[in-house]
């Protein structure tokens, strides 16, 4: 079963993995600082993060959505779909 949870420090390590197995160049620290602006979503399968999206508000009526990874074990399942 996969749930949604908040994205938190403890799944950034997962997060950047994800993230550098798809080809992106983004680190840790890049994660982590993104963190600190803004705030994101994990998609988790067990204990294991499957999943990602990240927003960064722009005052009280405005986000930017951006770092959207699924890991490669779960492309093309549904995982990242608008339902």
């Amino acid at each position: 079963m996969i749930t949604i949870d908040r994205l938190l420090k403890q799944h950034l390590v997962q997060v950047a993995q994800h993230s550098q197995s798809i080809g992106w160049p983004h680190t840790l620290e890049d994660w982590a600082s993104a963190m600190k602006l803004g705030y994101g979503f994990v998609a988790i399968e067990g204990h294991t993060v499957i999943g990602t999206m990240s927003w960064w508000p722009f005052g009280p009526d405005y986000a930017t959505l951006g770092l959207a990874v699924v890991a490669p074990s779960h492309q093309r399942q549904g995982v990242g779909h608008h339902s």
